[in-house]
């Protein structure tokens, strides 16, 4: 389960942050999860998974991030 890295500014819904295996490292020694650089969708994915029905963010560093499958956004709450 992510630390939640934050909050989003509008109010107390978790704020989720993902880096890629090339982000700064400052981001990586403080981000709740960090893709290896192979099919990172599944780290992404594992990220949106644990958003609670409220609601939430998922903050992608920057970086390179490398998908090889789609993403699903399963609830109607989830959108890009």
């Amino acid at each position: 389960m992510p630390r939640y890295g934050g909050y989003t500014q509008l109010g107390r819904l978790p704020a989720i942050t993902v880096v890629a295996s090339n982000s700064d490292a400052r981001f990586r020694n403080t981000a709740d999860y960090v893709a290896t650089g192979t099919a990172d969708q599944t780290t992404i994915q594992a990220a949106l998974d644990v958003l609670p029905l409220t609601g939430g963010e998922i903050y992608l560093a920057a970086g390179t991030y490398n998908l090889t499958a789609p993403l699903t956004f399963s609830r109607t709450n989830q959108g890009y």
